[in-house]
């Protein structure tokens, strides 16, 4: 895989590992995709890409409580992102519904 080839050979481009963690989920494999996303969170703490990204990766895997918070943590850091807002309030109705709470 070029991507995996990329992230070896420049470990501190976000951009590759948000390909790289797109390209697993694509493929359904969640826990790379998740692993990629947590690398990008730790190039770039402050970008909301990578929590968002996992956060849809979480939800497609129906890890809805962990897609909520990943999703609530990209909202945070773009507050006024309308897609981060709207997948942020599917995931919490999702959620509520798989997992109500007391």
């Amino acid at each position: 895989m070029h991507l995996n080839e990329a992230v070896c050979q420049a470990p501190d481009m976000l951009d590759a590992y948000l390909e790289l963690g797109m390209a697993r989920k694509e493929r359904r494999e969640y826990h790379q995709a998740l692993q990629a996303f947590e690398q990008a969170t730790k190039l770039a703490p402050h970008d909301p890409r990578p929590p968002y990204l996992a956060g849809l990766a979480l939800k497609e895997g129906k890890d809805y409580k962990r897609s909520e918070m990943m999703l609530r943590q990209a909202a945070r850091l773009a507050p006024d992102d309308v897609i981060v807002r709207r997948q942020l309030a599917q995931v919490v109705a999702i959620n509520v519904v798989h997992n109500p709470r007391a």
